[in-house]
């Protein structure tokens, strides 16, 4: 997902697209939570899309694209019911909460809240459970500020009383809202069997209604990282392995998996009927659906890792739905559907495909990259236009003195330090640089990229792969584009001379711009054909000259100098093509109640999306993807 993340944020549109699809249905459920309007919920997921689009280039840590985007929609609903003057909606859904009588995990804290009155119960609970501020817990209540900031005060005085009463002694204000505050944490750390060597770098405790931790080691470690919900129940889980002992049979895996989804959401396997699995070395990942009239629905699932001893360390949960949709009498005949994709305008593309498939020359339609079409009425369905890129020369330039460092390739003055140095990845912040403890989100993706460096090497002989700057450039723009330009060509020609007789400059007249900063993407191109997924992707400062962003291609330059375009055939002579094939699928959809809706895509006999057919050959090309 991050590589649809990255070329998104260079002004990938197609990546974006493949965003908008994956992420479209988990943003139009949260949304109708809180706006419960099917048009509103349209509004607002279009435009959290917008904004994202607009805002992608801020987004620094890959991984946190969801929480980012999530951000942006609560804001975006929040807009909407202000504007329409449906705070009090907002207000009668958390109140539904608090009216849950069976609680996840039952406290003293949980107890003592249910005993307030219930505005203070309320906003106790936006405030240290939710992290609102006094001001949009006053727009949500519909109640002056001075009030609610009244209701935080008595109800901070009432939760002392009951808690001294539970326990018997004497607690201070200040024991009241650090016991509030460790309520959630209390819960993420029966789960997370943290190392001893592992130090919390977040403990927030509201994102879009769940609460949030991670613990970070070295950087080549993976963190400990979990979500929860306001009931303590897991909705996100990734951990170390713990533990060790002798393998367990598959049976013995399937068992845990189903035990563990229990007892996390009793009723869910009631819903879950279709089951698949995969074997991830010596782990297992275990997939559990729901299925509508023989037809799987993939975006209710709950995915589970069990390692080989019978450990969980990866735990996904998507919910799933009560009330089956049904299948409409009339359909758009799929075989129309076909007819219009043979009939539409076919161009050649050439790219680097996954799982050894390497460079393929394929003719590709503008239908093929819709991944969803009404199967009532067979209209193309979220088609985002796509912007047109062409190829000039790659500028002369001279070569620079080649460095045998990276901080001197990169220019890293010895103001920096490395914080994390491993075979294949190195980072670096600031001599002066103290690390802290983050209480919200926002504050922990603020100080993890601030003043940070990283770079990602190949083992064998430490080139780059990929370098990110997050520093705030100081000073005023001295440097012109064409300037960046060849700052941006000096380095890839130096570093990467031996791709020189391919590189192009690609130009696009929606090129992104970004104040005080200049990108510039250089293709590949080898006998007239581009490799349109592969490219150097650079950064350059405006102000200072420094490099900010230096992205390689996947592929290496052998792979590019062994390619030899293949005769290509027209592609009337090789429609139609076999194997393509519009597959029926649920999708999900919003109104007055939450629902599904039938589509079409284009997929091969295995569920493989289709990609294009092969300029030569006529054989379908599929994308090799996995959904565990």
């Amino acid at each position: 997902m991050e590589q649809y993340i990255q070329k998104a944020r260079a002004g990938d549109e197609e990546a974006f697209a493949y965003l908008v699809e994956h992420y479209e249905e988990r943003l139009k459920k949260a949304a109708y939570r809180y706006v419960n309007d099917r048009a509103d919920v349209e509004d607002v997921v279009q435009q959290t899309f917008l904004q994202a689009f607009k805002a992608l280039h801020q987004l620094q840590e890959l991984k946190y694209f969801w929480t980012w985007l999530y951000k942006i929609l609560v804001r975006e609903s929040y807009r909407i019911l202000k504007k329409q003057e449906r705070l009090g909606q907002l207000h009668e859904a958390l109140a539904m909460q608090l009216d849950n009588k069976e609680p996840r995990i039952e406290t003293d804290v949980t107890t003592a809240i249910r005993e307030l009155k219930r505005p203070y119960q309320l906003a106790i609970m936006l405030h240290y459970f939710y992290d609102f501020k006094v001001m949009e817990i006053a727009h949500i209540m519909g109640k002056p500020v001075n009030t609610v900031k009244m209701y935080l005060h008595r109800g901070r005085k009432e939760l002392r009383g009951v808690l001294e009463r539970l326990n018997e002694k004497e607690i201070g204000m200040k024991e009241v809202k650090h016991m509030l505050k460790q309520e959630m944490f209390a819960m993420a750390q029966k789960y997370a069997d943290v190392p001893a060597h592992y130090e919390l770098a977040l403990n927030s405790y509201v994102e879009g209604g769940v609460s949030s931790f991670m613990w970070q080691g070295k950087a080549e470690e993976e963190p400990v990282y979990l979500h929860m919900n306001s009931e303590g129940r897991l909705t996100d889980f990734l951990k170390l392995p713990t533990k060790e002992g002798e393998p367990i049979s598959l049976e013995e895996k399937r068992i845990i998996a189903k035990n563990f989804l229990h007892a996390q959401y009793p009723d869910a396997l009631m819903h879950y009927e279709h089951v698949t699995e995969r074997d991830q070395g010596s782990n297992t990942i275990f997939r559990f659906e729901q299925q509508v009239h023989g037809l799987r629905l993939e975006a209710y699932y709950c995915r589970i890792e069990v390692t080989h001893c019978g450990e969980v360390i990866s735990f996904t949960y998507r919910g799933y739905i009560t009330e089956p949709a049904q299948i409409p009498k009339e359909l758009y005949p799929p075989e129309k559907l076909l007819e219009r994709l043979y009939r539409s305008e076919w161009s050649l593309r050439t790219e680097n495909l996954i799982d050894g498939q390497g460079i393929q020359v394929m003719y590709k339609s503008a239908m093929l990259a819709v991944e969803a079409f009404d199967a009532m009425t067979g209209e193309a369905i979220d088609e985002i236009p796509r912007p047109e890129y062409n190829d000039e020369p790659f500028p002369h330039v001279e070569l620079l003195e080649p460095q045998t460092t990276i901080e001197g390739m990169l220019k890293i003055d010895d103001s920096w330090e490395r914080t994390d140095d491993s075979t294949d990845k190195i980072s670096w912040r600031p001599k002066a640089f103290e690390p802290s403890i983050n209480e919200t989100f926002a504050d922990y993706v603020k100080s993890s990229h601030k003043d940070h460096l990283w770079a990602v090497l190949q083992p064998e002989n430490k080139r780059i792969i990929s370098f990110m700057a997050f520093v705030e450039q100081q000073g005023e723009v001295v440097l012109t584009e064409e300037d960046c330009l060849c700052i941006a060509a000096q380095f890839v020609a130096t570093y990467f001379h031996e791709f020189m007789p391919y590189l192009f400059v690609s130009v696009t007249s929606e090129k992104h711009e970004e104040e005080g900063k200049a990108y510039f993407i250089f293709s590949l191109q080898k006998d007239g054909y581009t490799i349109s997924n592969e490219y150097f992707h650079i950064g350059v400062s405006k102000k200072d000259g420094s490099l900010l962003l230096v992205m390689t291609p996947d592929m290496s330059f052998e792979e590019l100098a062994a390619f030899s375009p293949p005769s290509i055939r027209p592609v009337e002579a090789l429609l139609p093509a076999e194997g393509i094939f519009p597959k029926l699928q649920w999708k999900k959809v919003y109104g007055e109640k939450p629902g599904l809706r039938l589509i079409y895509s284009f997929e091969t006999a295995n569920s493989e999306p289709v990609l294009g057919i092969d300029a030569q050959t006529g054989v379908v090309v599929a994308c090799k993807l996995t959904l565990l």
